[in-house]
């Protein structure tokens, strides 16, 4: 999936016993059901570099952040 990070998005991760999926407006973006982990996890956001140009730095900014149970 190619993901223009210049343009707002949503993003979702949805963490099951058996598997998680990541979401990037609503369309599955990865997968896995290796390694998943049995001990609570928590939210957390971070700005990752998947191989771009990042001479001219990095930005981040969030309009706001939901976590369900």
């Amino acid at each position: 999936m190619t993901v223009d990070a210049t343009q707002w998005h949503s993003w979702a991760v949805q963490w099951q016993p058996d598997g998680i999926v990541g979401y990037v407006d609503g369309e599955p973006w990865f997968e896995t059901s290796a390694n998943i982990p049995i001990t609570p996890m928590h939210l957390a956001m971070q700005l990752d570099n998947f191989g771009g140009d990042i001479s001219a730095g990095g930005r981040l900014q969030v309009d706001w952040v939901r976590q369900y149970a």
